[in-house]
């Protein structure tokens, strides 16, 4: 991640308390397992229903479970474009102009 991207990413989690110290703040339900996790089948059944264009965003340096996944599920979505583009997780934040056109060539 670049140091701008991280730098807003800290910002937002700091709280200055009243004696002047900083605390760390973020939502915990962003580092556990979601309990609305669709089952495999719940997530094929979602998937090939899907009946519009789908454009996906993939970091070259991103999750490799979501690489794997995609490799295993990708046939599931009729009309499914991926993208690869610089980064990881964060790559929308990191790199927003090619993001942003990646998405308009998309929608064109």
């Amino acid at each position: 991640m670049r140091a701008p991207s991280a730098a807003l990413l800290v910002k937002r989690n700091l709280r200055a308390l009243d004696d002047g110290c900083l605390q760390w703040r973020s939502d915990r339900r962003l580092r556990t397992i979601s309990s609305l996790r669709m089952t495999n089948a719940q997530a094929e059944a979602f998937l090939r229903a899907v009946q519009a264009p789908v454009l996906l965003l993939l970091g070259e340096k991103g999750f490799e479970k979501l690489r794997v996944n995609l490799a295993k599920r990708q046939e599931w979505v009729k009309d499914l474009t991926v993208r690869t583009l610089p980064g990881g997780h964060h790559l929308h934040m990191d790199y927003p102009l090619q993001a942003a056109d990646s998405i308009q060539d998309f929608l064109k």
